[in-house]
């Protein structure tokens, strides 16, 4: 059995700023990453910068996060994060990482405008700075000795006292995690991993939906395993859309930057029509949440599968220089954005609800920790403000790997026998899970997704109901793998969100 004073489930920048910070403090520090390749998250594919506000500039960056979010930001977590922000801006990713933001030629920060913002304050490494980020840390994480990494393990389900003790009066004591289940993608194993202190970083849950930017593994896992433990979790229906994502079947989806639509692109009707003054008085650059709105019922009452994306009288040469990346990728394509139309959809891109958490990241479950895009610090209300998400992740890992060094000197942490994982030996079908993996999709979709009222979330709950049993006979009768772990835990999350509020106008 494995002990570790602090496991972190996830290889974001969140789950890599928290280890990161414990190992400084001498912790010993297992993080577990689901990809064989721990580059592959939502992290590493993030091309918006990190806002920076330091002095004076702090005030008028809280003042645009609240305007942003609404009533539904928690304006101790906004002050948390305007205040350590620009500090670890400083001391973590340039001083200590040495992150290569982007210079004047006179050799001083440039400071990128955002819609959303008051004022330029966002910094970028051309227009992949989480890859930039991500990947210098995960350097970082690979070269320290008291880090030990999990690559190509599934996290199954967090261990707590009341679920999973063998000792029976344990369930009389304080709800507590104190550690996980863990498969072996390789070898289809489960190892119970105890733990001083758990770390939930796991990412968001867009793979719930029929059209999302997240990566694979992002299926709602943290919110999921959570809730089973106990936690609580809340404003899992904040959740946005991207309107202009690019359309490929059968693969990965890329969010085409919403400034190429601000800036003079035009969102065209699959048969090329332009169709967004029906809408909003400023057509293609009214609001992100409008135009994804209006995209979702274009495409539904045509009966389409895209949309199209017209750029081709904005400045070629402006998009190519600021937006490098995401131009290569068009060309990669086989699309010249000067020529042709680009299609798109709409996409499930970020929840801005999660477990939630306070501003050192404690859950409603002791010795469990939440960060990153699982967690729901506060910070983000109905909508999140661009550039943001990056440094939140930062600071939310940076605090919680602070005090959980600071807190956990002064305990001596209990450490039950644990039950083993049940072993089953009869194989699983691909086949039903790829099934009931569309099913949730396109229940999603249609009924909890972009548009949402009381008769569509109702149907979706007693659809998504009716799934969930059968789905959970499945996983106790059938050896476990990646992807059965990662259907229940959709099923789970995808309930969750279709009850998050009963009817949103």
């Amino acid at each position: 059995m494995h002990r570790t004073d602090v496991l972190i489930l996830g290889s974001g920048v969140a789950g890599c700023s928290a280890a990161l910070t414990l190992a400084k403090e001498g912790l010993h520090v297992t993080l577990v990453s689901s990809g064989r390749d721990i580059h592959h998250s939502d992290s590493f594919t993030e091309y918006e910068g990190v806002a920076y506000a330091k002095g004076d500039a702090a005030e008028a960056f809280a003042k645009d996060l609240l305007n942003t979010g609404g009533e539904g930001c928690c304006p101790r977590s906004v002050e948390q994060l305007v205040t350590k922000g620009a500090a670890c801006v400083d001391a973590f990713l340039i001083e200590e990482l040495g992150i290569g933001f982007d210079h004047d030629p006179s050799g001083h920060l440039l400071f990128a405008e955002e819609y959303g913002h008051s004022e330029p304050r966002v910094l970028r490494c051309g227009d992949h700075t989480g890859q930039h980020i991500v990947a210098t840390m995960l350097q970082k994480v690979v070269e320290c000795s008291n880090i030990e990494v999990f690559d190509n393990y599934t996290a199954v389900d967090l261990i707590t006292l009341a679920q999973h003790s063998t000792k029976g009066s344990d369930a009389f004591k304080k709800p507590a995690c104190i550690g996980a289940y863990v498969l072996n993608n390789r070898t289809l194993q489960i190892h119970p991993i105890l733990a001083k202190e758990t770390i939930l970083a796991t990412g968001g849950l867009g793979q719930i939906f029929l059209h999302t930017t997240n990566s694979y593994n992002a299926k709602g896992d943290g919110v999921a395993m959570a809730h089973r433990a106990g936690a609580r979790t809340m404003n899992l229906h904040h959740i946005q859309f991207h309107p202009t994502t690019f359309y490929s079947p059968n693969e990965a989806y890329w969010r085409i930057p919403d400034a190429w639509r601000r800036c003079g692109g035009e969102l065209l009707s699959h048969a090329g029509a332009p169709f967004m003054e029906r809408y909003h008085e400023k057509g293609s650059a009214a609001p992100y949440s409008v135009v994804a709105r209006a995209a979702y019922t274009e495409m539904v009452d045509n009966d389409v599968g895209h949309l199209w994306l017209d750029v081709t009288r904005v400045d070629g040469q402006w998009l190519q220089e600021k937006y490098s990346e995401a131009s290569k990728l068009c060309y990669d394509k086989g699309i010249d954005i000067t020529q042709a139309f680009l299609p798109v959809v709409p996409a499930a891109h970020c929840c801005n609800g999660g477990v939630v958490v306070d501003i050192q990241g404690q859950t409603t479950l002791q010795r469990l920790r939440a960060v990153g895009e699982v967690a729901c610090t506060g910070v983000f209300g109905e909508q999140r403000l661009p550039s943001v998400s990056l440094l939140e992740g930062i600071v939310w890992g940076t605090t919680c790997g602070e005090d959980i060094a600071k807190e956990i000197k002064k305990f001596a942490y209990y450490f039950p026998e644990v039950y083993p994982w049940p072993a089953v030996e009869k194989g699983g079908d691909a086949t039903l899970i790829s099934q009931d993996w569309a099913s949730v999709k396109h229940t999603m979709w249609n009924y909890a997704g972009i548009i949402r009222d009381q008769h569509r979330l109702q149907r979706a709950q007693n659809l998504l109901q009716d799934l969930q049993c059968h789905i959970d006979t499945q996983f106790g009768e059938t050896q476990l793998t990646p992807a059965l772990v990662g259907l229940r835990n959709g099923i789970t999350t995808s309930l969750l969100v279709a009850s998050a509020e009963a009817f949103i106008s």
